[in-house]
């Protein structure tokens, strides 16, 4: 009967938890961040003829240059993404490389910038 009585160890049980779900959150918040920043510098190479970053890299005024850049940047960001997934899970990971690449096609042009290239 004594052995299912829980007893508490002290205050430093309650506070690892909560250091683990601060560490998570700063992680996270830390990654998103960074890939926000290295996925931004991505959109300026791929400014199309018009002005605009076009939405896709052949659209670029010079589409090997925002190519090469593009894949720089994914390639920083998937970096990233795996050490977020290394510090908390794998699908954390994938989702802070997901966000950069919202972030990149956020900033891009649509389908109407293909369609009506040239005219307007």
């Amino acid at each position: 009967m004594a052995d299912s009585i829980p007893t508490s160890g002290g205050h430093g049980e309650v506070i690892e938890p909560l250091r683990e779900s601060i560490i998570r959150y700063v992680v996270l918040g830390g990654g998103m961040i960074a890939v926000s920043i290295i996925m931004s510098l991505a959109v300026g190479p791929m400014q199309s003829p018009r002005g605009v970053a076009g939405p896709t890299v052949g659209l670029a005024a010079q589409p090997v240059v925002a190519g090469l850049i593009l894949l720089g940047t994914l390639s920083v960001s998937l970096g990233i993404a795996v050490l977020v997934g290394k510090a908390i899970n794998a699908a954390v990971g994938m989702f802070v490389l997901g966000w950069g690449v919202l972030v990149l096609s956020m900033q891009c042009g649509t389908i109407a910038d293909v369609v009506f290239d040239g005219s307007g």
